[in-house]
């Protein structure tokens, strides 16, 4: 009876071990569940607010893009300060700055070939050596058509003269037009890098 009766106290030791086993190992498992679910919370939640902001920056965005454009309902004319130095000029590092900037080198050859153009035909001494538009219309009609829009550019920078705001074929042939430097001071130009003001004249000085 003895023996009977101890074992079946190990028995009961030994199940009421197991049973506490299985406990802590279902409490470890809910507590490793939960901890694991903590920060998967915290991500969904910061990955939320990133969306959100995100979201946010695209529709302030695209409003600042409408108010700006005159073809939305939203247009707002802005305001400008025509004493600004950036006046109409485009937003600097932008593409249509790099387009002007490209533009005006092209500009500031052409100007430089139709100078050489004039030196090369023109009579008198510089530097007053002058030419009539007639006959440098059909010399330059073999490299360009753009003989009028080049005259004008040059006289911007004071490096040609003639009468009138526009010379025409024909009507205007006879007018004089006067290259006003020497052509060794003209072959110093040097493309400004502005779109707005495309040409520099280097002195002797450098200035």
């Amino acid at each position: 009876m003895r023996n009977k009766s101890a074992s079946l106290e190990e028995t009961n030791i030994v199940a009421n071990g197991m049973q506490k086993i299985c406990r802590n190992r279902k409490d470890s498992n809910i507590s490793e569940s939960e901890s694991e679910c903590q920060p998967n919370l915290r991500m969904i939640g910061r990955s939320a607010r990133d969306t959100i902001k995100m979201f946010n920056n695209i529709a302030n965005e695209t409003k600042e893009k409408l108010d700006r454009n005159p073809f939305s309902s939203t247009y707002t004319a802005p305001k400008y300060d025509t004493s600004a130095q950036d006046y109409g000029r485009p937003t600097h590092g932008s593409k249509t700055e790099a387009r002007g900037i490209r533009a005006g080198d092209y500009v500031m050859r052409e100007v430089l070939f139709l100078c050489e153009v004039i030196n090369t035909h023109a009579e008198g001494e510089p530097p007053n050596r002058i030419i009539r538009f007639g006959p440098l219309f059909y010399i330059y009609a073999h490299y360009s058509d753009k003989l009028v829009g080049m005259l004008i550019r040059a006289r911007k920078y004071k490096l040609v003269d003639f009468e009138g705001e526009m010379l025409y074929q024909r009507q205007d042939d006879d007018k004089i037009i006067r290259l006003l430097k020497p052509i060794e001071e003209i072959r110093k130009l040097e493309p400004s890098g502005d779109p707005v003001n495309c040409i520099s004249v280097t002195n002797n000085n450098g200035v």
